[in-house]
């Protein structure tokens, strides 16, 4: 009857839960999925609730079945009538559990409050971003003036401090790699070919995202169609392919077969996609007026909020184009916290387990410590009767507690280690033994245990001896 009343209101819990967890979880990962019990699962999940109380009932049946009936009607109130180590063994294990999801839990906060001060190169305060994609007919003509005339528009926005347009742009899941030719140097036999991010930038890239420039110059409103082809890089691409000499003056040539680019400009690296797993490849960027592209990706640094960033973006394009839509209109700095996603779900989903484990070790330990005390009711009288303190009958209760929860700790903790094997890859800066996160998780789960002991020992502080003995 325990389990079936406890399986119909896991039901319950498990429909508002699921709800829960799909909120917490990433958008584009839960997108279409429709909340629902499975049939097959709610079926396993009874089996497994009829076979649990039909054992946990089995086991003190079977103990109750061996007890000599002599022997216990003489020790009847002395001693406890049936075992309870495998109670306590349930509650070691309880708090165990509850331990490793929690130092997992623990570990992979700090991890997160690590990437959290990573520095992806650029800086994504208040800047907006908005695609546009260009009719396949529109030549390259058309595409570099489109792309000065929406830039011109949104130099004139007074809110407007800083604009351009890129592609690809940071954390936007698109990356073109390239390879290319280094003019003068001949590859040897089985030697690979150079090869790099590439992005098309109009010449206020850098001023939008605060990149830094490290050397020589980045793009003007003079590098446009008929001008020599030029090519800023970042400085993880010169130090791969450039390392002992100054790259600025260099040219390149994409594989694609375009003409020579020569290199007037070495930029900070970014982080384009995850700021725990950056592969550090280099990346070289063209102007887009020299290099038009039918699509890309407007960006705007505004000083004001961001609705109004969004309408000059809307406003700009208008203007030059009123049948183009722009698509895909978020500030960048949603695009960085969206790589973050899969992260922050996986902490909120381990620390929902984990707060649920620990209540149910202290849920289990509260009810072993109350069925030891009615056990002992008479003991403990006898024990006042005798002029025992209460604090010590306080401290006998609050110490079986402790020591079980101890013996959890300890085996917890051990388990700790062995799992941090398999986790260390997922975390960021963080090593699986964190002395810190062990210890502050295992002060969790004492103090839980502390708390759940402390109405079964008020109970037994308040044992009247003469009613206890009496009744007995």
């Amino acid at each position: 009857m325990l389990a079936l009343v406890g399986g119909a209101a896991g039901v319950l819990l498990a429909h508002g839960s699921m709800k829960l967890l799909l909120n917490l979880a990433p958008r584009a990962a839960v997108a279409g999925i429709d909340p629902r019990l499975d049939v097959f699962v709610l079926l396993c999940a009874t089996v497994a609730t009829l076979l649990s109380g039909l054992f946990f009932g089995l086991v003190p049946a079977w103990q109750s079945s061996r007890v000599d009936p002599y022997y216990a009607l003489k020790s009847a109130g002395r001693t406890m009538s049936v075992r309870w180590g495998l109670q306590s063994g349930l509650v070691v294990a309880e708090a165990a559990l509850a331990l490793v999801l929690l130092i997992a839990a623990g570990l992979f906060l700090r991890s997160f409050a690590q990437l959290q001060t990573v520095n992806p190169g650029f800086d994504a305060g208040g800047v907006m971003t908005a695609g546009y994609a260009l009719p396949p007919r529109a030549n390259s003509e058309r595409q570099a003036l489109f792309a000065r005339s929406v830039l011109e528009h949104l130099h004139a926005t007074t809110s407007v401090t800083a604009d351009s347009i890129g592609r690809p742009i940071p954390f936007s899941n698109d990356i073109e790699g390239a390879a290319f030719r280094i003019e003068g140097r001949n590859l040897r036999d089985g030697e690979p070919t150079p090869e790099g991010d590439r992005g098309w930038v109009t010449p206020g890239y850098v001023q939008v995202l605060g990149i830094s420039l490290q050397r020589g110059r980045f793009f003007t409103d003079l590098d446009r169609t008929g001008t020599e082809p030029v090519a800023v890089i970042d400085e993880n691409l010169g130090r791969q392919y450039w390392p002992n000499q100054d790259p600025i003056g260099k040219r390149i040539q994409p594989m694609s077969g375009e003409g020579w680019y020569t290199i007037v400009g070495i930029v900070r690296h970014v982080i384009r996609s995850d700021l725990a797993g950056d592969t550090g490849r280099g990346i070289y960027y063209v102007s887009l007026y020299q290099t038009p592209s039918q699509m890309g990706t407007i960006l705007v640094k505004t000083s004001g909020n961001t609705s109004s960033a969004v309408a000059a973006i809307r406003e700009a394009v208008q203007a030059v184009d009123p049948n183009l839509p722009v698509y895909d209109v978020r500030s960048l700095g949603t695009l960085v916290e969206d790589s973050l996603a899969p992260r922050r779900f996986a902490i909120r989903t381990v620390g929902f387990f984990a707060v649920a484990a620990l209540l149910l070790a202290a849920v289990g330990l509260y009810g072993v410590l109350t069925y030891a005390v009615a056990q002992r009711t008479r003991e403990i009288g006898i024990r006042i009767a005798l002029g025992a303190e209460r604090s010590t009958v306080l401290r006998l209760v609050v110490g079986r507690a402790l020591r079980l929860a101890g013996a959890g700790v300890a085996l917890g903790i051990v388990a700790a280690i062995l799992f941090g094997r398999f986790i260390e890859s997922q975390l960021f800066q963080v090593r699986a033994f964190d002395p810190i996160t062990m210890a502050s998780t295992a002060f969790a789960v004492m103090t839980t245990a502390l708390l759940a002991s402390w109405l079964p020992a008020r109970r037994a502080m308040r044992a009247d001896p003469a009613v206890t003995l009496r009744h007995e």
